[in-house]
């Protein structure tokens, strides 16, 4: 190609057309600069209403978690209260308290006599007790102790107790007396 143009007018066509090659330069790098940021900024914006979705999803699951543990422990408490309740019925049935009787029944007991056992039921009014005396004698008065305490109805011996005269083996049959 003939150019025939002077050289200054050169030198101009060159700096116009690098000057439009810059200015189109910097107008694509504008317009990708836009682009990418716009991408860049829907980008971070995705992310953060993922996470946000997420962190919800995980609260739900935990809550549920939750929810499912508070469940377990009703379940438990309620178990508990009707184990309590009947604990409580059963105590409210209870004439005379256990530790009440025993002391009764140990102040009674003449000296040479002591218990082997003593056997009640929860509910019931009726207290076995067996034990040994040195004499007979003393079984006797343990019984008209027992008989004339106002805490028992009804004393009921066997007539074993008295066979022996030394070294007796004693049952008796205790029935409450109401409160």
């Amino acid at each position: 190609m003939l150019n025939f143009l002077p050289q200054t007018h050169k030198k101009v066509l060159r700096l116009r057309l690098l000057t439009r090659a810059v200015w189109a330069c910097s107008v694509f790098i504008v317009l990708a600069s836009i682009v990418f940021g716009t991408i860049f900024f829907a980008g971070i914006q995705f992310f953060n209403i993922q996470n946000d979705a997420l962190n919800e999803r995980l609260a739900g699951a935990q809550s549920a978690d939750t929810a499912q543990d508070v469940r377990e422990v009703e379940e438990e408490i309620t178990k508990l209260n009707m184990l309590m309740a009947q604990v409580a019925a059963v105590y409210g049935q209870e004439k005379y308290d256990l530790i009440q009787i025993v002391e009764r029944i140990a102040r009674l007991m003449p000296q040479g006599t002591s218990l082997t056992s003593l056997n009640t039921s929860t509910g019931t009014v009726i207290v076995l007790i067996s034990g040994k005396a040195d004499l007979r004698s003393q079984v006797i008065a343990l019984q008209d102790n027992l008989e004339a305490e106002k805490m028992f109805a009804e004393v009921e011996a066997p007539l074993s107790n008295l066979l022996e005269a030394e070294d007796v083996d004693f049952k008796f049959t205790i029935t409450l007396a109401n409160k």
